[in-house]
């Protein structure tokens, strides 16, 4: 899993979660370090103290109309749309294979399946439900899941091959 990573956009507010993503990650993946975008400024303060996770200033990643966007979208909206943008700049940095992974997720096992799926695809996503007979055991509807769709944006894998359609796109 040589270049291979993590990475999580955060508002300063919620770097907290961050934290403890990397942590949880820790004891899974020594080597990797979650790289974490912060979309506000960095405070001097933020930045020491936590070995496992590299922070990454939202003016040194490529944002065509980058002050435009922060006036129309929220926070959410915002984290949202910049995942191609930090990815791609990731991949500009070295990285041959990122998993995506939102600040709230608690890493419980490691993700090798998941490198291992890049090795053949260069875009992984993970559904909400791998059984429709889980639905129902969840807390959430299927008419929740309809809205919000079949895929969770919270996690997503990528392998370099993803990046001619990231340079492309952005």
């Amino acid at each position: 899993m040589a270049n291979s990573g993590f990475c999580t956009i955060v508002t300063r507010s919620h770097l907290k979660y961050a934290a403890a993503l990397a942590k949880s990650l820790r004891r899974y993946h020594l080597t990797h370090k979650l790289c974490v975008l912060l979309i506000d400024p960095i405070d001097n303060r933020q930045v020491c103290g936590n070995s496992s996770m590299d922070l990454v200033p939202l003016d040194e990643i490529q944002v065509p109309k980058i002050e435009d966007m922060k006036i129309y979208f929220n926070a959410f909206e915002l984290s949202s749309c910049l995942k191609p943008f930090f990815v791609a700049h990731l991949f500009r940095k070295g990285f041959e294979k990122i998993v995506y992974l939102d600040a709230d997720v608690l890493v419980v096992n490691n993700f090798e399946t998941l490198f291992e799926m890049l090795d053949q695809h260069a875009f992984v996503l993970c559904p909400h439900w791998l059984q429709p007979n889980l639905v129902q055991h969840s807390d959430v509807s299927v008419r929740q899941i309809a809205d919000l769709g079949i895929y969770n944006g919270g996690m997503w894998g990528y392998d370099t091959r993803m990046a001619v359609w990231l340079c492309w796109s952005g």
